[in-house]
C-alpha cells in the first residue's frame, strides 16, 4: 500500500507533535510546520493527500496570504481544527474550500481518526471493515457494545452521535479509561450516554498503550449503575415534559440571593436563556441525576418555564412588547407603500414576511422600531428574534423579523421561508471581523431564496459621506447592487433602505438602461 503524505500547520507545537506521533505509528509521512509561509512553500512543492490547519495558526494572518494558502490547498482536502464554536469565520472557511471544520471539542485522537478515515477512502473495502465498526443504537444498544468491546479487549474511540447530542468513550485493552459528552466527563459521561437509545456510532481503533485511567468504575460497574438509575432518569425527564422541551429560569435574581454556592449560581446563570434539557445536562456543574433533581425543584417552586424546542416564534408572543400608540406619523407615505408593494411583488390581503438580518450590534432592533412607527403593533423581542406586524395599508401588512447571524440561522430561516418576500441585510461597520462571514451568508441566502433584497452599512462614523472602500471590497455583490449608508436612528435613512429593496434582475435592468443612456 502506498504511504500517505500529510501536512500539518499548527502554532501549538505540543499538540501538533502528539498528532504527528499518531500518524507515524501508522507509517504515514508527516510534514510539520508552525508558520504560514513555510506551510505554503511545502504545499507548493509537495504532493499531499491531506492538509490539517490549526485555527490559531491562521487567525491573525493577513487576508491576502490566507486566501492564497487556501487557493493552493484546494488542490487536495484540507481540514481546519481547534475552531472556536462562536468563530464568525466557520462558514466562510467552507466557502474557501475547507473539507471540514473541527471544533475545539475534538481531542487530538479524534482529529487523527477523522483524518485517517479520510485517507482510508482509497483502501480496499476489506481493510476498512477490519479497522472500524459502526452502526445504529437502535440495532445495538450501548450496554451491549461496551460489554462486547470489553470481552474483545478493543482499544480505540467509540464516537456516538444522536439527533441532539454527541459523546466519546475511550477504550484501552477493553477497559473504559475516559469519556466525554459536553462538559460531562468520565463516569458521569458514560452514565449519561447509557440513557441514549437513538443515533449512530463508530468505533475507530487505537494502538494499545499506557493510559491515565480517569474512570472510577469498571465496565461492569458502569453498566450496573446505569441500569439502576435508568428508571429514575426516565421518571424525572417525563416530569419535566420530555427531552423535546426547552427550559429557562424565571425570578433569577431571587434565586441567586437565596444560595451563595458557586455551582448553584453557575447553574442558574446557564439557565437565564432557553436551553434544551440535554444541553443543560451536558453543561451543568452537577452530575446528570443531581442536575435533573435541581430542575425538578425549580419547576415545583414555579421558577422554571418550559416550551417546545425551537419554538422561538411562539415565545415572542409572551415577551413584553414595546407598544406603539398608532398615533405617531407613519414612516412611509401612501406612495412609498405602493412602491414597496410593487418592489416586493406582494398580493392583495397578503401578510408576507420581511427578514432583517445582521450581527447583534448592527442596530436591527432600532431599525425595526423606526420602520414600525405609526403601526398599532409593538415590537416584540427575545434573545434570538425581533418581531412586529406592520399595517401598511388596509390590504397590505408585513410580518417583520429581525434575526441575528448566529449558528441557528439556517433553522430559523427555514421556518420562516413560507411567504418570504424580501431581505434587508445590515452590516455593522465596526465589526470588520464579521464581513467575510456576512458576505457568505448574504450570497447563500440570496441564492437559496430568490426574493428582492437590499444591503446597508450601519454604525459608520458621523463624518463618513460614503461607505469606505475597505468595506465595499469585502462584499461580493452583483453588478449594480450598492452598499447603502444607514443611521438606524434616522427615519429618512431607514425609509431609503426599505424602499431600496429590489430583485437582482431589476437592479441589472436599471444598470443596463443607465449604460445605454
Amino acid at each position: 500500500m502506498n504511504s500517505n503524505k500529510v501536512l500539518i500547520l499548527a502554532a501549538d507545537e505540543k499538540r501538533s507533535n502528539l498528532l504527528v506521533s499518531l500518524f507515524k505509528e501508522k507509517k504515514i509521512e508527516v510534514l510539520n510546520s508552525t508558520n504560514l509561509p513555510e506551510a505554503d512553500s511545502l504545499l507548493s512543492s509537495t504532493d499531499l493527500d491531506l492538509i490539517l490547519i490549526e485555527y490559531n495558526s491562521i487567525v491573525s494572518a493577513e487576508r491576502e496570504k490566507l486566501i492564497e494558502l487556501f487557493r493552493d490547498a484546494r488542490r487536495t482536502k484540507f481540514v481546519i481544527f481547534d475552531v472556536p464554536h462562536d468563530a464568525v469565520r466557520r462558514l466562510a472557511f467552507y466557502k474557501l474550500g475547507a473539507y471540514r471544520i473541527l471544533g475545539v471539542n475534538y481531542d487530538i485522537e479524534d482529529i487523527y481518526f477523522f483524518s485517517e478515515n479520510l485517507l482510508s477512502k482509497d483502501k480496499p473495502v476489506t481493510e476498512i471493515k477490519e479497522s472500524r465498526f459502526s452502526g445504529r443504537l437502535q440495532d445495538f444498544n450501548l450496554s451491549g457494545i461496551i460489554n462486547n468491546f470489553g470481552k474483545e479487549k478493543r482499544s480505540g474511540i467509540l464516537r456516538i452521535q444522536t439527533p441532539v447530542s454527541a459523546g466519546k468513550i475511550y477504550f484501552n485493552n477493553g477497559h473504559i479509561y475516559h469519556a466525554s459528552a459536553g462538559y460531562l466527563k468520565d463516569d458521569d459521561a458514560v452514565l449519561y450516554m447509557l440513557t441514549w437509545n437513538q443515533g449512530r456510532f463508530i468505533m475507530s481503533p487505537l494502538p494499545q498503550k499506557n493510559v491515565n485511567n480517569r474512570v472510577r468504575l469498571s465496565n461492569v460497574g458502569l453498566l450496573l449503575h446505569g441500569e439502576t438509575i435508568r428508571e429514575e432518569y426516565t421518571k424525572l425527564i417525563k416530569e419535566l415534559g420530555g427531552l423535546s422541551k426547552e427550559i429557562h429560569v424565571i425570578n433569577q435574581g431571587d434565586l441567586l440571593q437565596k444560595d451563595n454556592d458557586s455551582n448553584y449560581k453557575n447553574f442558574i446563570h446557564k439557565l437565564s436563556d432557553y436551553r434544551q434539557i440535554n444541553d443543560v445536562i451536558e453543561n451543568s456543574p452537577y452530575g446528570m441525576m443531581e442536575t435533573l433533581n435541581q430542575l425538578i425543584a425549580l419547576k415545583q417552586s414555579k421558577n422554571l418555564k418550559v416550551r417546545e424546542a425551537d419554538d422561538v416564534f411562539n415565545e415572542l408572543e409572551d415577551e413584553q412588547a414595546q407598544e406603539s400608540s398608532g398615533l405617531v406619523e407613519r414612516l412611509l407615505s401612501s406612495d412609498d407603500v405602493n412602491l414597496l408593494r410593487n418592489n416586493l411583488k406582494t398580493k392583495e390581503l397578503a401578510s408576507d414576511k420581511l427578514l432583517i438580518l445582521g450581527s447583534i450590534t448592527c442596530g436591527k432592533t432600532e431599525f425595526i422600531r423606526q420602520f414600525n412607527q405609526g403601526s398599532v403593533s409593538g415590537v416584540r423581542s427575545n434573545q434570538e428574534l425581533d418581531f412586529t406586524r406592520i399595517e401598511l395599508a388596509e390590504d397590505f401588512s408585513l410580518q417583520v423579523f429581525g434575526i441575528a447571524l448566529q449558528e441557528r440561522l439556517s433553522q430559523i430561516i427555514e421556518k420562516l421561508s413560507e411567504d418570504l418576500v424580501g431581505y434587508i441585510f445590515l452590516v455593522d461597520a465596526k465589526r470588520e471581523d464579521e464581513f467575510e462571514y456576512t458576505n457568505y451568508v448574504i450570497n447563500n441566502l440570496v441564492a437559496a431564496h430568490q426574493v428582492p433584497w437590499t444591503i446597508a452599512v450601519t454604525n459608520l462614523a458621523k463624518t463618513s459621506k460614503t461607505v469606505p472602500a475597505k468595506i465595499k471590497s469585502a462584499f461580493d455583490l452583483p453588478k449594480g447592487r450598492a452598499l447603502l449608508q444607514c443611521d438606524v436612528s434616522n427615519k429618512e435613512d431607514v425609509r431609503k433602505v426599505v424602499l431600496s429593496i429590489t430583485s437582482h434582475k431589476e437592479t441589472s435592468k436599471k444598470e443596463n438602461i443607465k449604460s445605454k443612456k
